[in-house]
């Protein structure tokens, strides 16, 4: 049977470390068969778990670019050392070594440090291949230009700059081994920071199939569970639902089609919101609710959708003038774009004082004769700092648009408290797709 080559090349160093198995998605898992795909794809965090070692092949753009330093000639760029000291019985020596071909050549560009040229490599870039990282035990990683060896003990690198931990200068991109894989839980990482640190790694990567967000994140969120006992609605964990579902992105956004942050759905949920001021009122939603607040979601409209495909829960609504970004509110966030359209838009008041803003959009959002207009807002969660009651707390809210009696999420804001309660929200009871 003919392999590509990366393949051929991990069974050979299958052997060589004395190991008789070897789990290779693309020949373990039936490609034709959907079936065994979906069955296999809700199993990976198993195959992670048990797995002694997760080879990590983060070369190439292709399966024929094999595993670089294997085998003679495979390497574009190889390090070069020169004996300073020549070693003795009693004396190491010392020897000066070359550094590999992408270590950053100064500290003004070191927006790589971490692992070089694993950290720009393709590899790096595909959504897919986070569960590698993640869920690995251990990972031994061929890039182009070296190898290195990684678990929740140790790093090394045959660039020995790579293993310095907490550098100064370190981007705040770097996605080491420590930064992402769930077993830092174990050196008392909070799940919640790991959890946020995943989500903003996992959304700047890149998929081939959008319909494939769901199943390429679904194997890190069964693991999550499994380690910390966390249940997830739409990928977002229920400990602290209303703050997931506010999510935010520093890089811009657009609307993705699919639920939650990366398309997994769920049927109710109870948001406990001080800025709800509904102590008294029950927030478990039935479906004679449906039937009373939204006639047009009957039995036979639920069926022609997913049986997860709504969120139902209650809330408070209020509506606000939503403005595009202009020379002023780009100002305000100059850090975070390169034209006006990089900014964040302006939440306005019924009598045109702006109260809010919401999430940045990526230029795109914003093609066509986009105009300023009013937007129904729901809270889905409150930010405040106990520790000084003086600040001014936020409602955060999702801007939405109504599809008949559903709702679509196409922005998140946070406006000023005093001001939502004056613009008197009533309340509702939603069902987001």
């Amino acid at each position: 049977m003919e392999v590509p080559q990366t393949i051929e090349d991990a069974i050979d160093l299958t052997k060589m470390l004395g190991f008789k198995y070897l789990w290779v998605d693309s020949l373990c898992i039936i490609q034709d068969d959907t079936e065994d795909q979906q069955i296999q794809i809700n199993n990976m965090h198993g195959v992670y778990k048990t797995a002694f070692v997760t080879i990590v092949a983060a070369s190439g753009v292709h399966s024929n670019a094999g595993l670089p330093g294997l085998r003679p000639g495979t390497r574009r760029y190889e390090q070069r050392e020169t004996v300073v000291i020549d070693p003795t019985g009693q004396d190491p020596g010392m020897s000066l070594v070359t550094n590999v071909k992408n270590n950053p050549k100064s500290w003004g560009s070191s927006y790589a440090v971490g692992h070089g040229d694993i950290e720009m490599s393709v590899w790096n870039q595909r959504a897919w291949t986070m569960q590698e990282k993640a869920l690995s035990r251990r990972t031994i990683t061929f890039s182009d230009e070296q190898v290195s060896w990684d678990c929740p003990c140790a790093s090394f690198s045959e660039e020995a700059f790579f293993e310095i931990r907490n550098l100064r200068y370190r981007s705040i991109i770097s996605t080491t081994y420590q930064d992402l894989t769930l077993s830092s839980l174990a050196w008392k990482t909070s799940p919640w920071d790991l959890y946020r640190n995943l989500v903003d790694r996992y959304s700047q990567r890149n998929l081939s199939y959008p319909g494939d967000y769901n199943d390429a994140f679904v194997a890190v969120l069964e693991m999550i569970s499994d380690t910390t006992g966390e249940r997830f609605l739409w990928g977002l964990p229920c400990s602290r639902f209303d703050l997931a579902l506010s999510w935010d992105t520093i890089y811009g956004g657009y609307r993705r089609v699919g639920r939650g942050w990366g398309g997994l759905a769920t049927r109710t949920a109870q948001l406990e919101m001080t800025v709800l001021r509904d102590h008294n009122q029950n927030l478990s939603v039935h479906f004679s609710d449906l039937q009373k607040y939204l006639p047009n979601l009957t039995i036979e409209a639920l069926s022609l959708s997913p049986d997860e495909y709504l969120l139902f829960f209650w809330t408070r609504t209020a509506r606000f003038l939503v403005r595009p970004p202009d020379s002023t509110t780009f100002a305000d966030h100059q850090s975070v774009g390169d034209n006006v359209h990089e900014g964040r838009p302006a939440i306005h008041n019924a009598e045109g004082r702006r109260v809010g803003t919401a999430c940045r959009m990526k230029g795109e959002h914003w093609a066509g004769d986009f105009r300023e207009r009013w937007y129904d807002f729901v809270a889905v969660g409150r930010r405040a700092v106990y520790e000084i009651p003086d600040y001014p707390a936020t409602v955060l809210a999702l801007q939405i648009e109504w599809v008949g009696d559903v709702a679509r999420r196409d922005n998140i804001a946070e406006i000023g408290e005093e001001d939502w309660l004056a613009a008197e929200p009533r309340r509702v009871l939603v069902a987001l797709e």
